[in-house]
């Protein structure tokens, strides 16, 4: 059994079986930024955030969930509301010797994600922790999405997906009606150490 040395850094809850399936095995912590619990444009997903509790319990892993609304990057910036809410993030997760975080440009341009890399590459500059991102890139109504070139993880050069695994944690947010994903995932991918 690999060790739990992980810690996840992501913008959603079902962010962890979407794009961070291949490090699902050795999670110790997730730190996920939304649960829309108090968003009444998402009142239809409000229990996403329970949901990831019962995947923690699942994965065996903790679980902190910094409460915000979905759509976060839109927070105003002169009056330091982002600000806060990144130096909460970096709080989260300063401690952590390895991070996996959503990768440079957002899996499909998701600027909540983008916005957790930034953080963690942040992070990354001040504790000198390892960053692991994939290279999922799905193209799908967002921004464009590039692949960049960056150093394999040799450990997960050709991670595939669990699908049982992932099965059994999208099951706990179809049960509350709240998975918001609707494509099929990327099944293979490669980790980069960043």
């Amino acid at each position: 059994m690999p060790s739990k040395d992980i810690t996840l850094l992501i913008a959603h809850p079902d962010d962890e079986a979407l794009f961070c399936w291949p490090v699902l095995d050795r999670v110790k912590r997730i730190v996920c930024v939304v649960s829309d619990r108090h968003n009444p444009e998402r009142a239809w997903c409000k229990e996403r955030g329970d949901c990831l509790y019962e995947v923690g319990r699942l994965l065996g892993a903790e679980v902190v969930n910094l409460e915000q609304n979905s759509e976060f990057y839109r927070l105003p910036t002169r009056n330091g509301e982002l600000r806060a809410l990144a130096n909460r993030m970096i709080e989260a997760v300063n401690d952590a010797e390895i991070i996996y975080a959503h990768n440079p440009w957002g899996e499909y341009g998701n600027l909540d994600h983008i916005l957790c890399h930034h953080v963690a590459r942040t992070v990354q500059a001040q504790t000198g922790c390892e960053l692991l991102a994939s290279d999922i890139a799905q193209e799908i109504n967002w921004l464009p999405v590039r692949r960049w070139s960056i150093p394999v993880r040799p450990d997960f050069a050709d991670a595939k997906l669990d699908r049982p695994l992932f099965d059994r944690i999208k099951a706990i947010y179809d049960a509350r009606g709240c998975w918001t994903w609707a494509w099929e995932p990327q099944a293979t991918c490669r980790v980069y150490s960043l």
